[in-house]
């Protein structure tokens, strides 16, 4: 059980790290256009 819980884990903070290591673009870069926002930060990763 220890070692499942130690998988999750890793598996989690790794996958928190590349999101966090991508550019993030802000709504006002992208002229307050939400779909252009979701879709640059969250579809094409």
């Amino acid at each position: 059980m220890k070692q499942l819980f130690l998988i999750l884990f890793f598996t989690t903070s790794l996958v928190v790290e590349s999101f966090s290591q991508s550019g993030y673009v802000s709504l006002k870069e992208c002229n307050n256009d939400t779909l252009k926002y979701m879709e640059v930060n969250f579809i094409t990763h």
